[in-house]
């Protein structure tokens, strides 16, 4: 790497030291991982410059998540031999797994736009003290943030090609993530058929479970994995709800729980 690439990167890694060890090594190994929302971009042109085209690159943040050239890296719901051959690689944000998981099983009989109300514990409130992470005044409290157009909702939408509408909130847990999901139908359906549905899509992936009830984030916080379950059917067959916790799938390991709910189609948009 030349000397004015290294000065460039350096600078960009500012206070993050290990961040500046990596643009020391050789880029010799074949994966490197990159964080940081908003910084990832010089190091991946360092990398670039250096030539090595087999350098996989695995990055963390949401900088490379909508650039055509990189692969999504959800292999749940992405063909895992793409993702497998891909050098560039864009990890899945937590509330977009989540979110996800919950929805894409339906997509097929989607009567109109779903709704995710996510909450997260202040673990994913960022590392800067804000009111979001203040123990304090999280107590017997949840707070809305980012009420439209969180970079998750983009997310969500764009890859299950279908607008999604995305709430966010922060609680007084710490690990987990929890969506309620209001998913309208095209027909109705059961809660049996929605529940099947999501058997045979998701058969076989050991980091996915499918319940009867709906989840807790109490169970599943700091495990791997995501669950969904719940799907509470509207009486008119045409609306349902689901549940998924969440912990932190996302930049390192995964685990959510969904609950779906089934709505009237004749009635969506007004219930």
């Amino acid at each position: 790497m030349s000397d004015g690439w290294r000065k460039k990167v350096k600078s960009t890694a500012g206070s993050w030291p290990f961040l500046t060890v990596l643009v020391d090594l050789p880029f010799k190994a074949q994966r490197v991982l990159i964080a940081f929302t908003g910084v990832c971009k010089p190091f991946v042109e360092a990398i670039d410059a250096v030539g090595n085209k087999n350098t996989v690159i695995v990055d963390l943040s949401a900088d490379y998540r909508f650039t055509p050239d990189w692969t999504y890296g959800l292999p749940e719901l992405i063909t895992r031999g793409t993702i497998a051959r891909a050098t560039r690689i864009a990890n899945p944000g937590c509330y977009a797994t989540a979110a996800q998981i919950g929805i894409a099983p339906l997509l097929p009989h989607l009567g109109g736009q779903p709704t995710v109300f996510g909450v997260s514990g202040y673990s994913g409130a960022g590392t800067k003290p804000s009111p979001k992470n203040n123990v304090e005044n999280l107590t017997n409290n949840i707070i809305p943030y980012s009420l439209t157009d969180h970079i998750h909702e983009r997310e969500i939408s764009a890859q299950l090609g279908t607008e999604v509408a995305f709430i966010p909130h922060v609680a007084s847990w710490f690990q987990g993530i929890h969506h309620t999901i209001n998913i309208p139908l095209s027909s109705p359906l059961t809660s049996r058929d929605i529940r099947n549905l999501y058997q045979e899509r998701f058969a076989g992936e050991p980091l996915v479970r499918i319940t009867g009830e709906p989840p807790s984030v109490k169970d599943i916080s700091g495990t791997h994995g995501v669950e969904v379950g719940g799907f509470g059917v509207h009486s008119s067959g045409n609306r349902v709800v689901s549940h998924p916790p969440s912990y932190p799938w996302g930049a390192s390991q995964r685990s959510s729980c969904v609950t779906p709910r089934i709505i009237n189609a004749d009635a969506r948009g007004t219930r």
